[in-house]
């Protein structure tokens, strides 16, 4: 290199840019940033997570509680509470799982399941939503009236088969049916505290589209379709955002929701595009999200599926 050449010192890295022409870029932007980490400091290191964990070899599903305290998984076809990861130590809970997608949630001491396991978490014991409760749950209702177990009478009926999302909101479970027929959903909420108990006459809402994320967020319950993201709170749907979520699994971390749609990653209550003014990249089909701590700070990743075509990419 020439004694006169000029020389540039890269002080700090902002990060992947992609949204707008790379010579109006500020200084430090990355067009990639393949297996790296950008650091409170904006300094650039490896990101950690290459290691293979011995022990669980055919996940399909995995689910952490709120308070980090117990994690399941979906092995082989066996739903499972892991013990110990270090060695692999797990619990069998139930067996003759199918692989498809499983919707959780939980409020500490109960996780509450939909797709493919399907029902309520109690310890090692998982039990349908219309068996869940005590004698008496099942015989009287909030008020202490006994109910009548005639099919038409209000709260004898389980929820549908074949339900998808699913939220703990409010002291009632949220769960979201896809009719294929007129392209829209029916989100169902148990009396609240009575998850055995369905009102399915009244307790719904109609929503456009296919749900793909119903999440409880301080504010309200998070809706997200195939083509838009709303709010649920005080009886009012409210729109926040005129595109869809990606179907998958999102994260809770101090009272807000994140999750990925098709614009990127976003967060509520209120609501926040994160990501959609300075990268863009392919949404792909399937999408988990975690929140966690390491390294002294706090990330948010995202594994997708891959496919599709970026939004709002420059070129």
């Amino acid at each position: 290199m020439a004694d006169n050449e000029p020389t540039l010192m890269v002080r700090q890295f902002l990060g992947l840019r992609n949204t707008a022409r790379p010579a109006s870029l500020p200084f430090g932007s990355l067009v990639e940033a393949t297996n790296i980490d950008i650091d409170d400091e904006f300094g650039v290191e490896r990101r950690s997570g290459y290691s293979a964990v011995s022990g669980l070899t055919a996940v399909t599903a995995a689910y952490s509680t709120r308070d980090d305290k117990s994690l399941y998984v979906v092995d082989g076809g066996i739903l499972k509470r892991v013990i110990s990861m270090a060695p692999v130590v797990t619990a069998a809970i139930e067996t003759g799982v199918g692989p498809g997608e499983v919707w959780w949630a939980d409020n500490g001491e109960h996780v509450f399941c939909s797709g493919a396991v399907n029902g309520v978490i109690h310890g090692d014991t998982l039990t349908s939503y219309g068996e869940w409760g005590s004698d008496d749950e099942l015989t009287f209702d909030a008020q202490g009236q006994t109910i009548d177990t005639d099919e038409a009478d209000i709260g004898t009926l389980d929820p549908p088969e074949n339900t998808e999302c699913v939220a703990f909101h409010e002291g009632s479970v949220w769960l979201a049916y896809y009719d294929t027929v007129s392209d829209q959903s029916f989100v169902f909420k148990s009396k609240p505290f009575f998850w055995s108990r369905w009102d399915l006459a009244t307790d719904y809402m109609a929503i456009p589209g296919r749900v793909r994320l119903l999440a409880s967020a301080t504010g309200g319950l998070l809706i997200g379709t195939d083509r838009a993201v709303m709010v649920f709170s005080e009886e009012v749907l409210t729109p926040l955002a005129d595109y869809g979520v990606v179907t998958g699994q999102c994260d809770e971390d101090n009272g807000k929701v994140y999750f990925w749609t098709e614009r990127g990653l976003c967060r509520g209550l209120p609501f926040e595009a994160i990501t959609e003014e300075t990268v863009s990249v392919p949404a792909g089909s399937r999408a988990v999200l975690a929140v966690i701590r390491s390294r002294g700070r706090k990330q948010a990743i995202v594994v997708t599926t891959g496919g599709g075509e970026p939004d709002n990419a420059y070129g």
